[in-house]
């Protein structure tokens, strides 16, 4: 080898000398060169799988020349091998997988800032977007394999509940919250305002256990290295926009919601890394007030204490206890399904369909709700309590109203729904179930509440 080399040099030398009859030298120039373009993405450790998790559909091909030369975007579907003729030189290479339509020429820098949108609820194309950036040379035919890199992380998570606790617990749904809406393809993924993120649709669930398997795109929300323990990696101590999985149900007679942050360890990590796989055993033992995961919320209502007859106002009191919601605000809705009256909370009229902020943090509050209604007749009010995340409990009442007054009753804590009996005369107000389900993934109650005319 040491033999051939100096050989070359020789050549070059001598091809690169000039005598007094030549004072221009050209230097040989080569033609384009044949180079393919291979891609692939490995396969993510044993895990179970709801996408084609290393499926190619088709490429976005950008290739920068580092002699500022113009710029090559090709775009391939359904094939995983790409050739092109190109000039000796370097070159910067970005490739994207999987978006399903082609991108068109852009400069370098939009390139890099290109994203993927994104459903919390899955991949609409059972596919998954994928990204890799390198830099190559071109020194005659050459062939480079390209090994994509997923744009997402993937949740492997199942809980299971202790067989001591299974009569007194009903689960009603999981989902996944703070969920990005976009991919960033190149540069780091991170929500940072409340439009970048959603919760997945609200899986129903039992008592026994539950999986699941979610892909969410990269969220590095960083570290809180103020965290002793697991028992403090609760809301309180989470970035506002760190990825959480929330069970919600019912036990004993209370509201409860198990909240599980995800990240890189059990303590002081909220990142979610793309092409990561992050697995969940959840073991429900109890409910437990003070535990770091599990928040509550008991919504009552009291009997109506007087008479009540048309034009005359009845009263109620409606009372929400809440415990480990330090970072949630409550929103009370009054919902008008028969009649014609009207409605006050603590005095202050309230318009139907409507949130109303009615409790922040932790604690507890009890309002009056009174209704006025001049005429005869049947009424049916529902009464939503929700947060910011969705998450809400109602109670249905219905009244009937006659000439003459009769007793009001109201008879809390029932768990069957429906409407009032009818009577001759009176009121008769019935408390209804206590429902715990959840508004469709994206409704939120964070916008400013209107004024209530007059």
């Amino acid at each position: 080898m040491k033999t051939l080399i100096h050989i070359l040099w020789g050549t070059l030398l001598f091809a690169g000398s000039c005598s007094d009859e030549m004072p221009v030298c050209t230097p040989a120039v080569h033609g384009p060169r044949h180079v393919t373009f291979t891609f692939s993405c490995d396969a993510l450790p044993g895990t179970r799988a709801v996408a084609d998790e290393s499926r190619v559909e088709d490429i976005n091909l950008y290739l920068f020349p580092a002699n500022d030369a113009p710029a090559r975007h090709v775009y391939a579907a359904s094939q995983r091998t790409v050739a092109l003729e190109l000039p000796d030189g370097r070159y910067t290479l970005y490739a994207v997988a999987n978006l399903g339509t082609d991108t068109g020429p852009l400069p370098e820098a939009e390139v890099r800032a290109l994203r993927s949108a994104w459903n919390p609820d899955g991949s609409d194309s059972g596919t998954l977007p994928m990204s890799a950036m390198r830099t190559f040379t071109v020194r005659g035919t050459t062939q480079i394999a390209i090994e994509l890199v997923r744009a997402v992380a993937k949740v492997d998570f199942s809980y299971t509940v202790a067989a001591d606790f299974r009569n007194s617990l009903s689960v009603r749904s999981v989902r996944l919250c703070n969920v990005p809406r976009f991919a960033a393809l190149f540069g780091e993924g991170r929500i940072t305002a409340d439009g970048e993120c959603a919760a997945t649709e609200a899986f129903p669930a039992d008592g026994d256990g539950y999986s699941a398997v979610y892909y969410l795109p990269e969220n590095l929300q960083g570290e809180n290295v103020s965290i002793p323990g697991q028992e403090q990696k609760n809301e309180a101590n989470a970035p506002e926009y760190a990825a959480y999985i929330l069970i919600e149900g019912e036990a004993d007679g209370l509201h409860v919601v198990y909240r599980i942050y995800l990240g890189e360890n059990n303590t002081s990590d909220f990142n979610i890394a793309r092409n990561r796989v992050y697995r969940i055993e959840a073991r429900i033992l109890g409910r437990n007030t003070v535990d770091w995961r599990v928040s509550t919320t008991e919504v009552s209502v009291t009997p109506f204490a007087e008479r009540h007859a048309p034009g005359r106002t009845a009263t109620a009191q409606f009372r929400v206890v809440s415990t480990n919601n330090d970072r949630s605000t409550c929103f009370l809705t009054c919902e008008r399904e028969e009649g014609d009256g009207d409605v006050t909370l603590d005095g202050e009229p309230i318009l139907f369909g409507v949130p109303y902020p009615f409790l922040s943090g932790d604690g507890e509050r009890t309002a009056d709700i009174t209704y006025t209604q001049q005429r005869e007749g049947d009424v049916r009010l529902r009464l939503v309590l929700t947060d910011e995340k969705g998450l809400h409990a109602e109670r249905v009442t219905a009244d009937e109203l006659c000439p003459r007054a009769a007793a009001g009753i109201l008879h809390a804590g029932q768990v069957r729904t429906g409407g009032a009996r009818p009577r001759p005369c009176g009121l008769h107000r019935r408390a209804g179930r206590l429902r715990r389900d959840l508004y469709r993934a994206g409704r939120r109650y964070a916008d400013p509440v209107p004024e209530p005319d007059g």
